[in-house]
C-alpha cells in the first residue's frame, strides 16, 4: 500500500469457515471506539437448531430469513444485522470483564434433526444437562475417587486432623503443598491425578480434582465447583463453552466452603480473583448440580495505624502498621511476597508520592491464617505546607485519595469490587511545637441505601495531638448499574473530605 497515510480509509472483506460445527464465534456489534456502519451476515444449515441469545447493553436489530442451499438442497436460516452509528463501549475501573457487557450476537448449536442421513441429536439444553455430562467424563468424574496412589499419605492426615475445620485446611495445605499449578486452566484433568502427583505439577483439574478426593477421604461431603474464569466471561445461557476451571467445595452445617489448591496463598473461602466470577455450578455423583454463588461473604479489610509528628520545618516522620485479611491479604501476598526489601520499598514510594520509606517489614508472609503484617517508617519534606506563620496539612496525609475513578456520565454494567471490603484508617499527628490548631475538617458520617455502604471522618485534637479515623465500608461485591450515580457522589463526597486541610498556627 504505497499510497497509505494518516487519514486514510481501509475497506476489507473475508470470510471464516470453521470445522467445528458446534461453534460459531460471537457477532461482536460493539467496540472501544464508535462504529459509524456495521453490517454481518451469518448463515445456519437447515440442520441445525441454534440458540441466539443478544448480549450487552446495546440493543440491536435482527432480520431472519430463509436462504436457499443449493448444494446441500437445504433452506438455511440467514440472519442480518445492519446498524448504523454504535456507540463506543467504555472500560472504567471496578469492572469484571469489559466484554461480558460487549454487545454481541451469541449463537450455541443445540440441536440436529438430517432425517435425510439419519442424524438426530439433541446438544446443549440446560445446565443440568451440561453438568451431567461433565461429570461423565473420565478425566472429570472418572477422576473422583481415585486415590490409591494417596494411601499413605492420607492415612497420616486421618491421624492428624480431627475437626471439620482442621480437615478443611488441612486438605487444602496438603494439595498445595504437592502439586503445583502448571498454569493451565480446564475443568478436566491434564494428566490425572495420580502423575500430577508423581510429577508434583499439574493444571486446574489435576489440582483440585485431587483436592475433592483429598477431603472425600477425610469423611467431608466434597463436589467439585464448574466456574467460568474472569477472563473467559459469563455464559448467559446454557453453553458447553461456558466452563473453564473447577475448584472445591465442602457442604457442612448448612453452609458452603469453597477451596481452590491452585494459588499458594488462597484458603478456605479465599479464592484468587480469578475465581470469583458471579456464579459456579456445583455438580454431584448422582447427576444432580446446583448453582453457588462464588464471591465472598466476609470482609476483606485493611486496617491503617500511623503515629506521625510534623517538626517545626515542616518535615512530617511516622511510622505505619497496616494489617490486611482475606481476599486483601492474598492479592498483597501474591504481588509482593517475593519482592526483596528494596523492591517492595521501590513499590511502596511508588504508591506515596514524596514519601521516602527508610524501613520496612512484612509478618504473617506465609502464616495465611493470619492478617497479613505491614510495618514501615518513613519521612517526607513535601507533604506539609508552610505559609508565613501557618501549616496547611492534610489529616490523612499521602493516604487520602486523590481522584474519583468513576467518570462515566452513565454506566450501563455494574461495579464489581469483588469482595466486600473495609478500610478504616486511625492516624495520630503530634503537632509542632509553638503551634496550635487553627481549624480542623468538620466530622461527617455518611451511609448509602440498602446498606451498600457507609463513610466516617473523624478529626479532633487531643492535647498536643491531633487524632483522625477514616472509615470506609462497601457490603456487597456486586453494586448494579442502576446505583452508579450514588457510588459516584459517594467517592466524590470522600475525596472532598480527605482533602481538606488542617490548618496549624504559631502561637
Amino acid at each position: 500500500m504505497p499510497n497509505l497515510k494518516e487519514g486514510s480509509v481501509i475497506e476489507w472483506s473475508y470470510k471464516i469457515i470453521s470445522p467445528y460445527f458446534m461453534y460459531v464465534d460471537d457477532v461482536v456489534v460493539q467496540y472501544e471506539i464508535p462504529v459509524k456502519n456495521f453490517e454481518a451476515r451469518v448463515q445456519l444449515l437447515e440442520w441445525f437448531y441454534f440458540n441466539k441469545r443478544q448480549k450487552g447493553y446495546y440493543f440491536f436489530k435482527m432480520n431472519e430469513s430463509s436462504k436457499s442451499n443449493i448444494d446441500l438442497r437445504t433452506n438455511d436460516r440467514l440472519i442480518e444485522i445492519n446498524e448504523k452509528n454504535i456507540p463506543a463501549i467504555k472500560e472504567e475501573p471496578y469492572i469484571n470483564n469489559i466484554n461480558n457487557y460487549t454487545a454481541a450476537l451469541q449463537l450455541e448449536v443445540a440441536s440436529l434433526s438430517a432425517p435425510t442421513l439419519g442424524l438426530f441429536e439433541t446438544y446443549a439444553t440446560s445446565w443440568e444437562e451440561i453438568a451431567k455430562n461433565i461429570y461423565k467424563s473420565s478425566s472429570f468424574g472418572g477422576e473422583l475417587g481415585k486415590t490409591g496412589h494417596l494411601k499413605d499419605d492420607l492415612a497420616i492426615l486421618k491421624s492428624k486432623l480431627t475437626t471439620n475445620e482442621a480437615k478443611i485446611g488441612g486438605a487444602l495445605d496438603y494439595v498445595k503443598s504437592n502439586i503445583k499449578w502448571n498454569g493451565n486452566y480446564g475443568i478436566y484433568t491434564e494428566k490425572g491425578g495420580r502423575k500430577s502427583y508423581n510429577e508434583n505439577t499439574g493444571n486446574v483439574g489435576d489440582i483440585n480434582l485431587t483436592l475433592v478426593n483429598v477431603l472425600s477421604e477425610l469423611g467431608l461431603k466434597a463436589n467439585p465447583v464448574l466456574v467460568s474464569t474472569r477472563s473467559h466471561g459469563i455464559p448467559i445461557f446454557p453453553t458447553s463453552r461456558g466452563f473453564n476451571y473447577v475448584i472445591a467445595a465442602v457442604e457442612i452445617d448448612g453452609g458452603i466452603h469453597l477451596l481452590d489448591a491452585t494459588n499458594h496463598f488462597s484458603t478456605p473461602n479465599v479464592l484468587p480473583v480469578r475465581a470469583l466470577n458471579w456464579q459456579g455450578r456445583l455438580v454431584r455423583e448422582n447427576g444432580t448440580s446446583a448453582p453457588i454463588e462464588l464471591f465472598p461473604k466476609e470482609q476483606a479489610k485493611e486496617n491503617v495505624f500511623a503515629a506521625l509528628t510534623i517538626d517545626s520545618e515542616g518535615l512530617l516522620t511516622g511510622k505505619v502498621r497496616t494489617s490486611y485479611t482475606n481476599q486483601l491479604a492474598l492479592n498483597y501476598r501474591e504481588s509482593r511476597n517475593s519482592l526483596t526489601e528494596d523492591e517492595l520499598i521501590e513499590k511502596l514510594e511508588s504508591n506515596f508520592s514524596g514519601v521516602e520509606i527508610t524501613k520496612v517489614e512484612l509478618q504473617n508472609k506465609e502464616d495465611l491464617y493470619k492478617p497479613l503484617i505491614v510495618n514501615l517508617e518513613f519521612e517526607a519534606e513535601d507533604m506539609i505546607e508552610t505559609i508565613g506563620d501557618k501549616i496547611y496539612v492534610s489529616p490523612l496525609v499521602f493516604f487520602a485519595k486523590s481522584e474519583n475513578p468513576f467518570k462515566l456520565d452513565k454506566r450501563e454494567y455494574p461495579i464489581d469490587f469483588g469482595t466486600p471490603w473495609n478500610e478504616k484508617h486511625a492516624i495520630n499527628i503530634a503537632l509542632p511545637e509553638g503551634y496550635a490548631i487553627e481549624s480542623i475538617p468538620e466530622s461527617i458520617s455518611l451511609a448509602l441505601p440498602d446498606n451498600l455502604g457507609s463513610f466516617k471522618f473523624l478529626c479532633k485534637q487531643n492535647g498536643t495531638t491531633l487524632q483522625v479515623l477514616s472509615e470506609i465500608e462497601i457490603n456487597t461485591p456486586i453494586i448494579g448499574a442502576n446505583n452508579y450515580e450514588i457510588i459516584k457522589g459517594f467517592y466524590k463526597m470522600i475525596i472532598d473530605k480527605q482533602q481538606e486541610k488542617v490548618v496549624l498556627s504559631k502561637n
